[in-house]
């Protein structure tokens, strides 16, 4: 079995853009708003793709590794294991992104896994997600507080904060987050 499929790659490229779009609005200088306001002027700037690559630079990272660790974790127990963009869940963060909803929430992506787990491998495979944006918060926190200039501490704040926030998001024990997998895996031990 290969380790990653060239569909897995198109969908990494279709998630990664997607992911670019929707937050690129964060990254963005604040546009100011003139009388004659054009709603499609921001789309038209030349900077449009300069901020849908530096978003995806910024958030893809935490996101693509987060559902890598899944699918490794689980092949490491034997499983096949399958990357997938959500179309539907990309299409959700672009609705609310155009509307200019305040708080996105969507599911970019998943990994499909076959084959018969024990508790404790679920779970296991569930925590490796979280388990990486853990790590990724850590590193990121001590490169901010060790770093003299600002723009890089703004940057290294940032994807600290997205990777906590990914963490805690995803620790929920409310289905259907990683959270209730692993703590349904440890309680199905006793």
């Amino acid at each position: 079995m290969a380790i990653i499929t060239f569909k897995e790659i198109i969908d990494l490229l279709i998630m990664t853009f997607g992911l670019g779009f929707i937050f690129s609005n964060l990254f963005s200088k604040l546009r100011q708003r003139t009388q004659g306001y054009d709603p499609l002027s921001f789309y038209r700037d030349k900077r449009f793709l300069h901020d849908i690559l530096f978003a995806a630079a910024i958030v893809a990272p935490g996101v693509i590794l987060h559902e890598f660790g899944h699918k490794f974790v689980a092949m490491l127990f034997g499983h096949s294991a399958v990357f997938h963009a959500s179309i539907p869940g990309l299409l959700i963060g672009v609705t609310l992104r155009l509307i200019g909803f305040p708080f996105i929430i969507f599911a970019p992506g998943y990994v499909s896994i076959s084959g018969t787990m024990v508790g404790w491998q679920s779970s296991l495979i569930a925590f490796a997600g979280p388990a990486v944006n853990l790590a990724f918060w850590l590193v990121f926190r001590f490169l901010y507080k060790r770093e003299q200039n600002d723009n890089k501490r703004l940057i290294f704040h940032v994807i600290s904060s997205i990777n906590l926030f990914l963490f805690i998001f995803n620790m929920l024990p409310f289905p259907p987050f990683d959270g209730f997998k692993v703590f349904s895996g440890l309680f199905s031990l006793f």
